[in-house]
């Protein structure tokens, strides 16, 4: 018999300032983290995947900066997904409109959607965010989540879907469960408006790599130790103050977009700015903007591609001879690979910064 999908209803009341400590991940679930596990366990039984993650096997790496600072990282051997995951769409651009004669997601099987997002926030309320299995997952609860999924939208962020995803990350009590965005040529398969988001039980530098180089707004850079440049925002707990925070972001992406700069996002539990120059031991939630080089017309790699997860610090492996291979250097240059020239970032942050400052 096919089951219905779950409807899941919040308000701000049920978001999570503070996740639980990593040293008791897995404990203390939330009711967002317990209906979505619930979730996709029923799929794993129902064989709903494309394959199990069973025989994933892991090792740390860390990232040598110099004495005094290791970027903290895993890699993963993950042999099925390369093999087993649908076929990427090519695009010409990364503006290109929604295509509904391309794979999207109102094509999928209706099993395929665990959840139906319904927010009391008059900006999300009434709408249809849907949260979807990735059939072909990285890590444990591998889901999509598609924001106003019938609307058609391109894959281009909006302010109401960071709004949703900003929820989505603190409906969660665990720090592992993270959210990423894919742009059109930084690896994005699909041009339907998306995020990925998943369980990943391992601190990440993306967690802890601090960014206190303040640019205009509530922007800061990150830490110039982070092999890709980024843009980093606190996400505060006031609804008008998120507002704010997401037109900033949609102001930094929209600059990439008019400069045809791809970009991949990661929204995760992390350590604060510190522009007051305070000590502050408190974890919080940040969303990080990568610009980075053009993946279009590259093949992919025999050990991982650059995308949202992994300019986090989370490598997905291909093969076992890659993953046996894989060191700390070769995860850092295979990085660099995807950075943008330094005065090409140079002239990014000069436009946002006044574009921030007009805001």
């Amino acid at each position: 018999m096919e089951e219905s999908t779950t409807n899941f209803t919040y308000s701000s009341k049920n978001l999570i300032d503070e996740p639980v400590p990593w040293t008791s991940v897995g404990q203390n679930l939330s009711p967002f983290d317990l209906t979505l596990r619930q979730s996709w366990d029923r799929a794993v039984d129902n064989g709903l995947f494309r394959y199990t993650l069973q025989d994933c096997l892991y090792k740390t790496l860390d990232l040598k900066i110099d004495d005094a600072m290791k970027l903290p990282c895993v890699a993963q051997l993950n042999p099925q997904r390369a093999v087993n995951r649908r076929k990427r769409e090519e695009f010409d651009s990364m503006n290109d409109v929604f295509n509904e004669d391309q794979f999207n997601f109102t094509k999928i099987k209706k099993t395929e959607i665990l959840l139906q997002m319904d927010s009391s926030d008059e900006l999300l309320a009434g709408c249809d965010h849907s949260v979807m299995l990735n059939i072909s997952p990285i890590e444990y609860g591998h889901v999509l989540l598609a924001p106003f999924l019938q609307k058609g939208l391109p894959q281009r962020c909006t302010l109401e879907s960071l709004l949703l995803a900003f929820d989505m990350v603190q409906l969660s009590s665990q720090p592992s469960f993270r959210l990423g965005f894919n742009s059109i040529h930084a690896w994005a398969s699909i041009n339907h408006l998306h995020f990925h988001g998943m369980y990943c039980e391992r601190e990440l530098f993306c967690d802890s790599l601090p960014a206190n180089d303040h640019l205009a707004a509530s922007c800061c850079l990150l830490h110039a130790a982070s092999p890709i440049h980024a843009f980093v925002f606190e996400i505060p707990p006031q609804r008008d103050d998120r507002v704010e925070v997401a037109t900033s972001v949609t102001v930094i992406t929209d600059i990439l977009h008019a400069m045809n700069i791809p970009y991949n996002i990661v929204i995760a539990r992390g350590r604060p700015s510190n522009r007051d120059g305070s000590n502050r031991e408190k974890w919080i939630t940040r969303t990080l903007i990568f610009p980075r080089k053009s993946s279009k017309g590259l093949l992919p790699a025999d050990s991982f591609d650059v995308a949202c997860v992994e300019v986090g610090g989370h490598f997905p492996v291909k093969t076992r001879v890659a993953f046996e291979a894989l060191t700390a250097e070769i995860a850092k240059r295979t990085l660099t690979e995807a950075r943008l020239a330094d005065d090409v970032f140079v002239a990014i942050k000069e436009k946002v910064k006044n574009s921030l400052q007009r805001q």
